[in-house]
């Protein structure tokens, strides 16, 4: 099943394309768009990606925002089930481009307080314009970069969404660092569903044991070597199938599918300490004569788990998705 941007948001943005017949120029943005970072990805460590005119950003929103909001649900919902105790009361995003990740947190917990850390102005401006408004908190935003220095003070709720994969790898030890200075409850980092962004999560894993007080959270149900990372052509990763509007699918190369699958890596962290599902499901279930899961386990490793339907799993497991967890001694 695809997961439905919030059609009231979706329907202000569109609507704001729409206006003196400004379709053909945001279609025009959006490709000039995806051209410049198809450009540039791939280039090694320095991926400086920018939106460089407000055209530009409004084209982020309509073609990138469902993704991207989608993920963020999807990790920060897995979140909530892993510490269902957790009611931050106060929220930092970084790179936080219009507001995405937190807005995606204001579904699922009522925050008072909300800094959102941003230096494109573009992203800023539209975040302002149709995200913030959205949500119920006391907003601020800081102009700084990750790479920078962050806003003082701690966070219940740290947030860092698709923006490390775009510092060079030689900064992101520093910069995971910085971030669980200002963590007072749970740190989630979402990134590219690539191994580049697998990287990113790999890098964090690292640096685990270095991190005061850190304790992992998800979605690993263990803490030792990823099994994945001594693969071949494999990367942890997971996926969430996104509806499409009209004017997407016209954004997007004049695709005809009502779905597009948002692949994409995650990790948590917790000053406290997290009961964790013994299995993570790391790739599509196959449901034919028997349920076959990808998963990951509590023991380190990576197989396939065949559930028969004359096994006790087998009603527990049935509509498992991949992502999920579930206990398996």
């Amino acid at each position: 099943m695809a997961t439905q941007f919030p059609h009231a948001l979706r329907a202000c943005i569109e609507d704001a394309v729409q206006q003196n017949g400004r379709v053909a120029t945001i279609m025009g943005a959006a490709a000039q768009m995806s051209e410049r970072y198809r450009r540039i990805e791939g280039k090694g460590n320095n991926r400086h990606f920018q939106l460089k005119t407000p055209d530009e950003a409004l084209a982020y929103l309509v073609a990138r925002l469902p993704a991207t909001f989608s993920a963020n649900m999807r990790v920060l919902e897995l979140v909530r089930d892993l510490v269902p105790d957790f009611a931050p009361a106060s929220v930092l995003d970084v790179g936080a481009g219009p507001g995405t990740a937190s807005f995606a947190a204001s579904q699922l917990w009522d925050f008072q307080n909300l800094t959102l850390v941003e230096p494109n102005i573009h992203l800023k401006d539209v975040g302002t314009r149709f995200i913030t408004p959205e949500i119920d908190a006391d907003i601020s935003w800081a102009p700084s970069g990750l790479e920078k220095s962050l806003p003082d003070g701690t966070y219940d709720l740290v947030l860092a969404s698709y923006v490390l994969n775009e510092l060079n790898s030689s900064h992101w030890s520093d910069a995971i660092r910085n971030l669980w200075d200002r963590c007072s409850g749970t740190m989630v980092i979402v990134e590219t569903g690539t191994p580049l962004g697998f990287s990113v999560i790999e890098r964090v894993r690292s640096l685990l044991p270095r991190l005061n007080g850190a304790y992992l959270a998800g979605p690993c149900p263990q803490d030792g070597v990823c099994p994945l990372s001594q693969e071949e052509n494999r990367w942890c990763h997971f996926s969430v199938r996104v509806e499409r509007s009209k004017m997407h699918k016209s954004l997007k190369s004049g695709s005809t599918l009502g779905y597009e699958d948002e692949k994409f890596s995650w990790i948590a962290l917790s000053r406290a300490p997290v009961k964790r599902p013994t299995c993570r499901i790391i790739g599509h279930p196959s449901t034919a004569r028997v349920t076959a899961l990808q998963v990951c386990t509590k023991e380190g490793q990576a197989q396939t788990m065949e559930i028969a339907k004359s096994s006790p799993l087998y009603k527990a497991t049935r509509k498992l998705e991949w992502g999920d967890g579930f206990d398996h001694e």
